[in-house]
């Protein structure tokens, strides 16, 4: 069991990694086809990364991590995924799960997107990529499925057109 004065130090950490993230927002956002290990919390964080989304592609403020965002670019049409603890997310990720994915760019077999930023996420310490999984693990799961390797179909949840839209209710 943690001291009081540990978990403080790691709340601390946890909200340095968020800051620093804040920092990458735009990098992020842009690469989004992970739905972006990103950890934005604040109002103005959530604003500012809105500025990157394309407007037709705004979230609401429950749908923030659950993806469906639609980025076109040379390397197609991709939509960023859920990255809530959700099963329809990374539910089933562990810690060494996700810092392997963001070390080698795969998640198993398969092959992040080109426009996932994970080259920039490699070279990051196991501390920092471990507070990065903690403070993903802290929000709010949300059942929203995203697949971009399926044709896209309408949603009902985030009202886009993405893999699996179909599926969401």
């Amino acid at each position: 069991m943690l001291l009081s004065g540990q978990q403080t130090i790691k709340k601390a950490r946890i909200v340095e990694v968020k800051n620093r993230i804040v920092r990458l927002l735009p990098i992020i956002v842009v690469s989004v086809s992970l739905s972006l290990w990103i950890g934005y919390s604040s109002k103005k964080a959530a604003i500012r990364a809105r500025k990157f989304e394309p407007t037709a592609a705004r979230l609401d403020h429950q749908l923030e991590f659950a993806g469906g965002a639609t980025f076109n670019g040379p390397w197609g049409e991709v939509n960023s995924a859920n990255i809530t603890p959700d099963a329809s997310g990374i539910g089933y990720y562990d810690e060494a799960l996700f810092i392997k994915t963001l070390r080698t760019g795969h998640v198993g077999a398969r092959q992040l997107s080109s426009i996932m930023p994970w080259g920039y996420f490699r070279n990051m310490t196991d501390e920092d990529l471990s507070a990065i999984f903690a403070y993903l693990r802290t929000l709010t799961p949300v059942k929203h499925r995203v697949d971009n390797t399926e044709l896209p179909t309408e949603c009902p949840v985030c009202r886009r057109r993405h893999g699996h839209g179909e599926m969401n209710q």
